[in-house]
């Protein structure tokens, strides 16, 4: 026959009131000021200690007394109490005592309770405890991952917490060298840094080159506002001397170092054509915390082979073919507040046109077609958002169409496109200079190629993709300083129609098409020369458009609900 179910229960409630009581205790534990009177046989049965040092022949086995220093006392009845009742209550308040307490005295299931308990509860207060504890105990793989992720997602908030300075040198070390630290500049992750060497300055001086090197120097925005809160005069020269010295020349030729992702800003994609015969009117957004496309908001006009450029944080969409809304659709989209707005008509038809600003004042539209796609344009229309006015300059040399646009260096580039059918594609590079009003030829591109992605990292212009001898993977950079074209790792999946641009010192290749409309994402870095899986669009388009708009996540507007964009 089998025991009721309430058996045991009744059992250990007989045995807590025995121990209440004062009746058939066999053993005093004794810490600080508190005795508690305990049974033998239950305390060895429930904490290995106990079982340990009760068989072992020591003299404290033969002993009814037992004295621990430790443990602290509420720790201690915390265990006692769990051991006769299989109950605790924890909280951020004695988790950690009790932890210190379940690990030195082996209770294994109280310890994992704990370990549980701040897998669910990690906050900005008991963060640093939490990640001292599981570097010194190694509790928990999977707790040792959750600190390590929320410190990361969470850094402005956590390094005001005074325990900052408690951490050890390589724990602080592997924070700061993370590409996906939660700043909103690098400013704050330098500040973070020379708080923990002016923590103990005396034993810590010798770590400042070290935790330097952690520092994304290029990306400082106010090394002198930063240094203000250096009160030890050798050690703000030496941060001095070590930022000056390892500024790279702006006319370095290859990137040294990449942006965190969090404070470069997000990705904004828009337009673009999918599997059916409208253009796209979902506006994604892809930011550096979750690393996830999400629905920003729907466009009242929307276009496919739209051209787009960010001027502060609206994105201009220019020309394109609008589907049921038009022949051509202008707008501007401030991110910031969700406010879309109609920009004046084009003086003349903008289809797939390179679009690109310079100085933060003018849109340029270059090149392109009509709906009739029978020809191809050579004028160059400007938009100047001062004046809201546009203006037509000097023309290309080589009238084109799908054709790449970049501002890099003060000059405006024209790259590829086609001359008339899409099997006259061209390696033609044009440059225009603003101040003289003319387009000169540049050197060509390695590959001809037509409705490609282009970006700028620093002084290298970006061609990714396009279509040319078939849809292509093809990538490669324009040196503005050497004046010549390299080729650089091919993308891993072909696509034409593809949309790129830069955030974080990365390029980001957007959607297109290879014989079907594509979701998918790819990430290119150009320290490594490789092109890695990213993750992916809601909704699979080509022809379309992003832009780097330079805002964290949280100050992003999203208008309305999330459509099924399955």
């Amino acid at each position: 026959m089998c025991c009721k179910e309430n058996y045991w229960h009744q059992v250990a409630v007989n045995i807590t009131r025995l121990r209440n009581e004062g009746l058939y205790c066999d053993l005093q534990i004794v810490c600080e000021d508190q005795v508690f009177n305990v049974h033998k046989v239950l305390m060895a049965a429930g904490v290995s200690y106990f079982r340990h040092m009760l068989r072992s022949g020591m003299l404290e086995s033969s002993h009814n007394r037992v004295e621990l220093t430790n443990v602290t006392p509420e720790a201690l009845a915390a265990i006692v109490d769990f051991v006769y009742t299989g109950r605790t209550e924890l909280s951020n308040k004695n988790a950690v005592d009790i932890l210190l307490a379940a690990n030195f005295l082996m209770v294994d299931e109280l310890q994992a309770r704990c370990v549980q308990f701040f897998i669910e509860n990690i906050d900005n207060g008991n963060c640093f405890k939490v990640w001292r504890l599981e570097k010194e105990l190694g509790l928990s793989k999977e707790l040792a991952r959750i600190v390590d992720k929320f410190v990361v997602e969470n850094f402005e908030f956590v390094f005001n917490n005074p325990e900052v300075g408690l951490l050890d040198f390589e724990g602080l070390r592997k924070i700061l060298k993370d590409d996906h630290l939660k700043v909103r500049s690098e400013d704050q992750v330098l500040i973070a840094a020379l708080h923990w060497l002016q923590y103990d300055i005396e034993e810590r001086i010798d770590h400042t080159d070290e935790l330097l090197n952690c520092i994304r120097i290029t990306y400082l925005n106010d090394v002198g506002r930063v240094l203000d809160v250096v009160q030890d005069l050798h050690l703000r020269c030496l941060v001095s001397n070590y930022i000056s010295q390892n500024l790279p020349c702006p006319s370095s030729q290859a990137p040294v170092e990449l942006e965190r992702i969090y404070p470069s800003g997000v990705l904004v994609c828009l337009g673009g054509r999918k599997d059916k015969p409208n253009p796209c009117e979902f506006v994604e957004i892809l930011g550096g915390r979750t690393n996830k496309w999400k629905f920003l908001q729907s466009l009242p006009v929307a276009g496919r082979q739209v051209g787009v450029t960010v001027i502060g944080c609206k994105v201009y969409m220019i020309g394109g073919h609008a589907g049921r809304y038009g022949d051509s659709c202008s707008g501007v989209l401030d991110v910031k507040t969700g406010e879309y707005i109609l920009l004046p008509p084009l003086p003349a038809p903008c289809r797939g046109s390179g679009v690109t600003q310079l100085d933060d004042r003018y849109v340029y539209a270059i090149g392109g077609t009509d709906e009739s796609r029978s020809t191809s344009f050579s004028h160059v229309q400007r938009f100047d958002t001062r004046s809201g006015e546009w203006e037509m300059i000097a023309p290309l040399k080589t009238a084109r169409r799908n054709i790449n646009a970049m501002a890099i260096g003060g000059r405006v580039y024209a790259l590829g496109g086609c001359i008339q059918e899409e099997t006259s594609n061209v390696n033609t590079v044009e440059c225009y200079d603003p101040e003289r009003n003319v387009w000169e030829e540049a050197p060509p591109m390695n590959v001809a190629r037509f409705s490609a992605g282009a970006a700028a990292i620093g002084n290298r212009l970006y061609v990714v993709g396009g279509f040319g001898n078939g849809t292509l993977t093809d990538c490669e950079y324009f040196d503005t300083i050497s004046k010549t074209w390299h080729k650089i790792a091919p993308l891993r999946t072909a696509r034409g129609g593809v949309a790129v641009d830069a955030i974080g010192g990365r390029l980001y290749a957007v959607g297109g098409f290879n014989g079907q409309y594509l979701k998918t994402t790819e990430i290119y870095d150009p320290i490594k020369d490789e092109w890695t899986p990213g993750p992916c669009l809601h909704d699979a388009r080509a022809g379309c458009g992003v832009a780097r708009v330079p805002l964290v996540e949280e100050d992003v507007t999203r208008s309305g609900q999330a459509p099924d964009l399955i």
